[in-house]
């Protein structure tokens, strides 16, 4: 990971030095990986987003590359590095979020997540969309299912 630049940061002690790090290399054109579950499912079906990718978003306007990943529920968190199982990784289009004006509220911040993690969402499978399957309703951004 560190041949690659790789600054990982543990959620639950990352505080306001981490974000400004975040910032820092989204600043200067670099790429962030951010895993906006927060934790690998356990059931490989998506789950609840977190707000901070969308706080990262708004704050730097920088694209959001939606990217999925399927088949790491099959193997031991220990056996990542080495996976020996197929993984799937689908790709969707870049997007920016719409520049929003002063502090959005906390509605707000949840509808762009739902955004966000929809766009991630039609990258997998229906049966792997988890909370996120809208079973046939138009997404939010306007585009049908």
């Amino acid at each position: 990971m560190q041949a690659f630049n790789v600054s990982p940061f543990d959620r639950s002690s990352a505080g306001i030095d981490a974000v400004r790090v975040l910032m820092q290399n989204l600043e200067r054109d670099r790429s962030v990986v951010i895993f906006p579950e927060g934790t690998r499912s356990p059931d490989g079906t998506l789950q609840k987003g977190m707000l901070g990718v969308v706080f990262l978003a708004l704050r730097s306007q920088a694209p959001i590359l939606p990217v999925a990943v399927t088949g790491t529920n099959k193997f031991p968190l220990w056996r990542v590095p080495f996976p020996f199982k197929r993984m799937k990784v689908s790709i969707g289009p870049p997007f920016t979020l719409p520049t929003i004006e002063g502090n959005p509220s906390r509605e707000v911040m949840s509808s762009i997540l739902d955004m966000v993690m929809n766009r991630i969402a039609e990258q997998l499978p229906p049966e792997l969309r988890g909370v996120y399957d809208n079973k046939g309703k138009t997404q939010a951004y306007g585009h049908p299912k």
